[in-house]
C-alpha cells in the first residue's frame, strides 16, 4: 500500500474495531502490519485506551480512535435509548 499514511492507518483501526465488535472480540488489543510497508505498523489498546500508530518517519501516539460504524447501528442505539427513556417516564407515572 503506497499511499499508507499514520491517518489512514488510524482510520483502518477504526475499522477492524468495528468489525471485532461484531465478531464478538470486543475491548480487545488490535494490531496491525502492513505488508510492503517497512516497518509501518498500528496499534490500539481498548482496555488500557492507548494506541500507536507508525507509518516511515511519522509517530503518533493515540488517546481514542473513532470507530465508524455504520449508521443502521447508531440509529438502532439512538432508538434503544429513546425507548428506555420513555420506559422510564411510564413506569414514574
Amino acid at each position: 500500500m503506497s499511499d499508507l499514511t499514520a491517518d489512514r492507518a488510524r482510520e483502518m483501526l477504526g475499522r477492524v474495531a468495528v468489525a471485532a465488535y461484531y465478531a464478538g472480540h470486543e475491548g480487545t488489543y488490535f494490531r496491525l502490519r502492513f505488508a510492503g510497508n517497512g516497518k509501518a505498523v498500528a496499534f490500539w489498546d481498548e482496555g488500557e485506551r492507548v494506541g500507536v500508530v507508525m507509518v516511515g518517519d511519522e509517530e503518533q501516539e493515540l488517546e481514542w480512535i473513532d470507530p465508524p460504524w455504520p449508521a443502521w447501528a447508531t440509529r438502532l442505539d439512538e432508538l434503544e435509548s429513546t425507548l428506555m427513556a420513555r420506559s422510564k417516564v411510564a413506569h414514574t407515572a
